[in-house]
């Protein structure tokens, strides 16, 4: 199944999320902030990103922006 990459900062949200995807069989990892995202991705090479837009420290459209360039075939 696919690797996800959840970015949120609502912690309750991403950890119910999580389970609900496992549950169906995919993989998925959290981070509360986009820099800590960011970092996950080049370890994790998610094949989806879910990606909240409004976060503490950089923004959610900027980490949209540095994900992309990471890899422009991410559904994000």
């Amino acid at each position: 199944m696919a690797q996800i990459l959840s970015i949120d900062d609502e912690a309750l949200l991403a950890k119910s999320l999580s389970r609900s995807l496992a549950h169906r069989g995919h993989e998925c990892q959290i981070a509360g902030t986009a820099e800590d995202g960011l970092r996950l991705l080049r370890t994790a090479m998610p094949d989806v990103v879910l990606l909240d837009l409004q976060l503490p420290g950089m923004s959610g459209l900027e980490a949209l922006r540095q994900v992309l360039e990471f890899d422009p075939n991410i559904v994000v």
